[in-house]
């Protein structure tokens, strides 16, 4: 999408005065990592804490909006020992596993980062907005999006920002994963399966 200068400020502007922070491919706060994806998103927008995308040990969570509970006590618990190890989780925020994950990362002292697939002032999904403040007011959490702020959750948002999950860790835990997906259902941390 093409803007105008005058655009450009205007966003500026609005991302300043609400503690949103830019920042653009070729700046030091970048995730490094995410340069060395297929296409990198050219600027992204964050709020809450930005050291941890500067923290060595991280790993993204996913899966499935519907768990199971047996898929809830599991993220939970890995979630948990992760936390405890000093990992940054990293997860879409969705409702189900990503909201699982976030929540359990916070609840144990653990820090965690969101990546969205709207603008980052948009409070999407509605149910995660007391999850939202718990992760900016804490300085446990960040929100991250390459949308710029406004954009709604569109369907064809959201495999972009499965690009930006995996390429933000060096592994990506699928928790549970319909048939349908083509997700194999495994993790993989130190070599080792579970």
């Amino acid at each position: 999408t093409e803007h105008s200068l005058g655009e450009a400020e205007s966003i500026a502007y609005y991302c300043r005065s609400h503690g949103i922070a830019l920042l653009p491919i070729d700046s030091e706060e970048y995730p490094s990592a995410l340069r060395n994806i297929g296409t990198p998103p050219v600027l992204l927008t964050a709020k809450g804490n930005l050291n941890l995308l500067r923290q060595p040990l991280s790993l993204t969570i996913v899966g499935t909006r519907r768990p199971s509970p047996y898929t809830e006590r599991v993220t939970q618990y890995l979630v948990r020992e992760l936390s405890r190890r000093d990992f940054v989780i990293v997860s879409g925020f969705a409702k189900g596993v990503d909201g699982i994950a976030h929540t359990a990362a916070l609840e144990n002292g653990g820090s965690t980062i969101a990546v969205l697939g709207c603008g980052i002032n948009v409070n999407y999904p509605r149910e995660h907005q007391a999850l939202r403040e718990q992760m900016l007011s804490g300085g446990n959490g960040l929100l991250v999006s390459e949308f710029l702020p406004g954009t709604q959750p569109f369907p064809a948002n959201f495999p972009r920002r499965n690009r930006i999950l995996s390429g933000l860790c060096e592994a990506t835990a699928v928790m549970e994963a319909a048939e349908r997906s083509g997700q194999d259902v495994f993790i993989e941390i130190t070599g080792g399966y579970i």
